[in-house]
C-alpha cells in the first residue's frame, strides 16, 4: 500500500504542476500583478480550480475516514485519470518562461514539495496537502510574488540603471507614441518614413511598458541609431510618467483619447491625465503633436511647442485598395485600408516634418508603407479575402472596420468576441457595434455566447435574420462554421487574449 500510495501523490503532484502552469499562464497576461491576477482569479475561478478532484473530494474524504484501503485505490484510479486529463491547453500567446517566471514555478512547487515530504508515512496528510495545493495553485503564485518581490525589485533596477546608462551614451532623439487608439499603427507608420533618412530604432509589437522597454534598449539599441521611437502604455495613472523620466522623450505624439481601458482606469478624466503625462513630461524646447479631432486635445494649452494634425487633408478617397488624400497640394497614397489611417499617417508627417524631411521625401515612404500586422491587414485567399483586425477592439476602430468591410462586394462575414474593457460602457458599446454589423454584414459568428450577448441584441434589434446569426464557444469552432458559409469577405475583429478567453480553455482542461 505505501508503494500505492507513494505512486498516487506522483500522480497527483504532476496535476498540481499542470494547474500551476495554467495559473503562471494567466499571472504572466496579467503582468505579475497580484491584485489584477486575484481579480481576474476570483472572476473566473473554474479556470484556475481543479473541479475534477474538487468534485471527487468528498467521496475520496469518505473512504480515507471509513475504508482506508479502498481509499488508496481510488486515490491512486483518480490520480491516473487526472494525468491523462493533463493536456496541453491551446493559447494564442503562450506561456514564456522567462527568467522571472522560472523563478515564480520554482518556488511554487518547492512549496509542494516541501509539504509533501513530512508526510510520506501518512497518507492522509498528503491527500489532504495535494486537495489544498491544487485548489490554491493560483494563490500559492501570489504568496511566491510576494516572496521574491525583493529580487525583482533588485534585477529590475540593475536591468533598468544598464539601459539607462546605454541611453545617455548613444543619445539618440526620442519620440513618444501613446493613446487610447492608434499607438502601435502610428508607431509602424513612423518609423518607416523615418528609416528613409534616419537610423530607426522602435519598440517592437506591444512592448510599451518600463521592463519591456528596457529589454529594447539593453538587446537592441546601438549608438548608429539616430532616432527611438516608444510606445508608451499605462495600467494606471503615474505609468507613463515613470516611462518619461526614464527615457525623456523630445517629441511626444497623442494619438487621441478614448474610452478603451476603461475598465482599468475607471473615468475617461483618469485616462486624459495618464495619457498627457507624456505632454507634459516634454522639455521647454520640446514638440507635442495632437490629434486636432480630439476634443481634449484641443483644449490643451502648454508651454512647448504644439503641432496639431487632422483637418488640412483634402481630396480623401477610401477603398478596397487603400487611401490617397492630399495636404498642401501633394498627393499621398498608401495600401493600408481605413480611413482612421489618414490620422495615424498624418501624426507622423507632421513629425517627419519637424525632422526636417521634405513632403516628396515623406510621400515615397507613405506609398510604401506594408501592411501592419492584425490591424485591418488585407489577406486574399483563393476563394475569398480576410480581413485580419484581431488586435485589440475599441468602438472607433470596429466602426472603421466595418466601414472598410462594406466596400467590398459579395458576401460580407464578420466574426468577432466583441469589444473587452470597456468598464460600464462595454454593454452599451457592443450593443451599438451589433447594430452598425447589421447594416453591413449577411452573416455574423459571435464568439462566447454570454460575452456577444449585447452584440446578439444589437444585431437582433436592428432587424438582421436570426438564421444568419451563429454563436460559438471558441474561435475553432467559429472556422468550423465559416467553412459551412460562403463568405467572399470576412472581417475577423478582435482576439481576446488567453485571459478573456477562457471558455475554450475550460473544454480542454
Amino acid at each position: 500500500m505505501k508503494i500505492f500510495a507513494f505512486v498516487a501523490f506522483c500522480l497527483w503532484s504532476r496535476r498540481f504542476v499542470y494547474q500551476t502552469k495554467a495559473s503562471l499562464h494567466i499571472f504572466q497576461l496579467e503582468g505579475y500583478r497580484n491584485f489584477r491576477f486575484l481579480r481576474w482569479a476570483i472572476k473566473y475561478p473554474l479556470y484556475l480550480l481543479d473541479t475534477i478532484s474538487l468534485i471527487a473530494f468528498p467521496f475520496l474524504l469518505f473512504s480515507a475516514i471509513f475504508l482506508p484501503d479502498i481509499f488508496i485505490i481510488l486515490w491512486l484510479l483518480l490520480g491516473i485519470f487526472l494525468l491523462t486529463r493533463c493536456r496541453k491547453r491551446e493559447a494564442k500567446k503562450p506561456l514564456v518562461f522567462t527568467a522571472r517566471a522560472k523563478r515564480l514555478l520554482g518556488i511554487s512547487l518547492a512549496t509542494g514539495i516541501f509539504l509533501g515530504v513530512f508526510g510520506l508515512n501518512h497518507y492522509f496528510y498528503l491527500f489532504i496537502v495535494t486537495q489544498i495545493l491544487l485548489q490554491l495553485a493560483s494563490l500559492n503564485l501570489i504568496l511566491a510574488n510576494i516572496f521574491i518581490w525583493p529580487i525583482e525589485k533588485f534585477i529590475n533596477l540593475r536591468y533598468l540603471i544598464m539601459a539607462k546608462r546605454k541611453l545617455k551614451m548613444f543619445k539618440p532623439k526620442v519620440i513618444g507614441i501613446t493613446g487610447s487608439y492608434g499607438k502601435t499603427s502610428t508607431k509602424h507608420i513612423l518609423a518607416h518614413i523615418l528609416s528613409r533618412k534616419y537610423k530607426v530604432l522602435a519598440t517592437p509589437e506591444s512592448y510599451n511598458t518600463l521592463m519591456g522597454i528596457c529589454k529594447v534598449i539593453n538587446n537592441d539599441l546601438l549608438g548608429e541609431h539616430e532616432i527611438f521611437i516608444v510606445e508608451m502604455g499605462a495600467y494606471k495613472r503615474g505609468d507613463i510618467k515613470e516611462l518619461c523620466d526614464f527615457v525623456k522623450p523630445e517629441i511626444g505624439i497623442l494619438t487621441g483619447i478614448g474610452i478603451q481601458h476603461l475598465e482599468r482606469f475607471g473615468s475617461v478624466e483618469n485616462i486624459k491625465k495618464a495619457k498627457f503625462e507624456l505632454i507634459e513630461s516634454l522639455p521647454s524646447d520640446g514638440i507635442a503633436i495632437l490629434n486636432s479631432n480630439c476634443e481634449y486635445c484641443q483644449a490643451f494649452q502648454g508651454k512647448v511647442k504644439t503641432i496639431r494634425y487632422g483637418g488640412e487633408e483634402k481630396e480623401i478617397r477610401v477603398g478596397v485598395e487603400g487611401l490617397s488624400f492630399s495636404v498642401n497640394g501633394i498627393t499621398f497614397q498608401t495600401s493600408l485600408l481605413g480611413s482612421h489611417n489618414i490620422q495615424n499617417i498624418l501624426s507622423a508627417i507632421a513629425c517627419a516634418r519637424e525632422l526636417k524631411m521634405t513632403l516628396e521625401e515623406i510621400k515615397e515612404a507613405v506609398f510604401s508603407l506594408p501592411q501592419i500586422p492584425h490591424r485591418l491587414q488585407l489577406i486574399k485567399t483563393p476563394t475569398s479575402i480576410i480581413i485580419d483586425d484581431a488586435y485589440n477592439a475599441n468602438p472607433v476602430g470596429a466602426k472603421e472596420a466595418l466601414a472598410v468591410l462594406s466596400q467590398f462586394s459579395g458576401r460580407k462575414i464578420l466574426i468577432t468576441p466583441g469589444m473587452i474593457e470597456l468598464g460600464e460602457r462595454e454593454v452599451e458599446e457592443n450593443r451599438l457595434f451589433g447594430e452598425n454589423a447589421a447594416k453591413t454584414c449577411d452573416n455574423v459568428i459571435l464568439v462566447g455566447e454570454k460575452r456577444t450577448k449585447a452584440i446578439s441584441d444589437g444585431l437582433l434589434s436592428a432587424g438582421f435574420p436570426r438564421d444568419n446569426l451563429f454563436v460559438v464557444k471558441n474561435l475553432d469552432e467559429a472556422r468550423d462554421k465559416l467553412s459551412q458559409i460562403r463568405g467572399d469577405a470576412i472581417l475577423f475583429e478582435n482576439d481576446l487574449p488567453d485571459n478573456y478567453d477562457v471558455n475554450s480553455h475550460l473544454t480542454k482542461a
